[in-house]
């Protein structure tokens, strides 16, 4: 039955190309420590140390991102993707990750703007680009940028705008409905090749990634 799920389950609504571009680009310039937050089944390599709120197969560090138990200035780079969105204090989640980050070590980030609720055990809040510089002030943000555009906003929104609208308040027809409408709209996600340049797309973009360098 799991297999058959699996099998059924549309492809991703949001076009993670140039999210995944810039996390290669930040993980090739990489020769520290490095320190993967919410890591689950998520690999980056053999330097990696896996964190996670949850035990996991691949997880190394079980704890919480707002008390790290590492020592001051002794990680040399940090990953946190779709993470902040997820904690109930995002302030004090990225005073945690500049405690631990060696001098002149990076962070990189991916967070959610325009993105449907999804609790992962939980789903706080989403932040704009300016959100984003205000977050990471202690930081020097050495590149922001959008790196989920407006199609993948669309495709996500339609599919539970209908899911909704057409389950008549049944959460088993609602999943069922996800999988349908996710399958008819994941296309959509591909306008956010054509809107790349776009300086307005910042409005109603999906997703933004930081690259920022503590001082």
């Amino acid at each position: 039955m799991l297999q058959i799920k699996e099998y059924l389950r549309p492809p991703s609504l949001t076009n993670s190309y140039w999210q995944n571009r810039r996390l290669r680009k930040f993980l090739d310039s990489h020769h520290g420590i490095l320190l993967n937050i919410g890591s689950k089944s998520r690999s980056l390599g053999d330097k990696a140390i896996y964190l996670d709120i949850q035990a996991g197969p691949h997880v190394d560090v079980v704890c919480d991102i707002h008390a790290l138990p590492f020592k001051d200035n002794m990680i040399g780079g940090i990953v946190a993707t779709a993470i902040l969105e997820h904690v109930h204090s995002p302030i004090k989640a990225v005073a945690e990750c500049y405690r631990v980050l060696s001098a002149a070590a990076d962070i990189y980030a991916s967070i959610p703007f325009m993105y449907a609720y999804h609790a992962d055990p939980n789903d706080f809040q989403r932040y704009t680009h300016k959100g984003i510089e205000k977050l990471f002030s202690a930081f020097k943000i050495e590149e922001l940028v959008k790196t989920r555009g407006i199609g993948s906003t669309i495709a996500g929104m339609l599919r539970e705008f209908f899911s909704i609208i057409f389950c008549f308040n049944n959460e088993t027809v609602y999943k069922g409905l996800k999988h349908l409408f996710g399958w008819v709209f994941f296309p959509l996600k591909y306008i956010d090749f054509l809107t790349v340049n776009n300086r307005f797309e910042h409005i109603i973009a999906s997703g933004f990634t930081v690259v920022a360098r503590k001082q």
